[in-house]
């Protein structure tokens, strides 16, 4: 049987080229599946956008992070934005996956197509100011804001 929903005024495209103030929804343990890298683990973030006044508030990026040497440079501007009160260098102790749910920042993101369709791309990653965890110290660029 048929059942009645209003959905409301749901948009179902992609959030315009921004910066997001997001939370981690969800952290998974993720492995590449095909190709040189295969057998490769990775983080594969859901970031919700927590913002009560923009219009996309609660809609998802998704960003893979693999633990490849070649990929040292992004886990260091993720975590330096999620958790900018550590210093990241050397060899370090990435947090456990879901020891990274809740946490927040900023997150660059534009727009993109997979298989013709419309996709959000994150392209860096800032971290919050005047959050208890305090201010980021690193220098991956000058902030956008």
């Amino acid at each position: 049987m048929p059942r009645k929903f209003d959905v409301g005024d749901a948009e179902f495209g992609v959030p315009p080229a921004d910066i997001y103030t997001v939370r981690v929804q969800k952290c998974e343990i993720v492995t590449i599946q095909n190709g040189e890298n295969k057998g490769t683990e990775g983080y594969l973030f859901t970031f919700e956008i927590d913002d009560p006044d923009s219009k996309y508030n609660g809609r998802l990026f998704w960003d893979r992070l693999w633990f490849l040497p070649q990929n040292g440079w992004t886990w260091i501007r993720t975590l330096s934005a999620l958790i900018p009160s550590q210093e990241w260098k050397g060899e370090i102790d990435v947090p456990d996956c879901y020891d990274l749910v809740g946490l927040k920042c900023k997150v660059e993101v534009s727009e993109g197509e997979y298989n013709g369709k419309p996709k959000n791309e994150v392209d860096n990653y800032y971290p919050l100011k005047g959050t208890s965890e305090g201010q980021f110290s690193g220098g991956f660029g000058d902030e956008p804001f």
